[in-house]
């Protein structure tokens, strides 16, 4: 009995890790994002690695984070009042 019960906390545990981590990725925190200032994300990741015009008045701002292996991105597009509007990312 107390094998089965110390499985059932262990899968239970899994299960609400697995849960807790899904809202953590990257998407998610981005999407929140959307429709917020640009200088929010400047004041907590820092400066952009990289910033360009987005061709509609705007400006394109790329972070890039070493990873194992790889380099990780993360773009945010902001009009041209720092608005985000879109965004995209690669690498975990």
């Amino acid at each position: 009995m107390k094998k089965f019960a110390l499985s059932l906390v262990s899968m239970l545990i899994v299960i609400f890790l697995l849960n807790s981590c899904s809202a953590l990725t990257p998407d998610a925190n981005m999407k929140a994002m959307v429709g917020k200032q640009i200088n929010q994300v400047i004041l907590s990741w820092g400066p952009a690695g990289n910033v360009q015009p987005d061709g509609q008045g705007g400006s394109v701002y790329t972070w890039y984070f070493a990873r194992s292996g790889y380099t990780a991105s993360r773009t945010f597009l902001a009009n041209g009042s720092g608005k985000i509007y879109a965004y995209r990312w690669k690498g975990i």
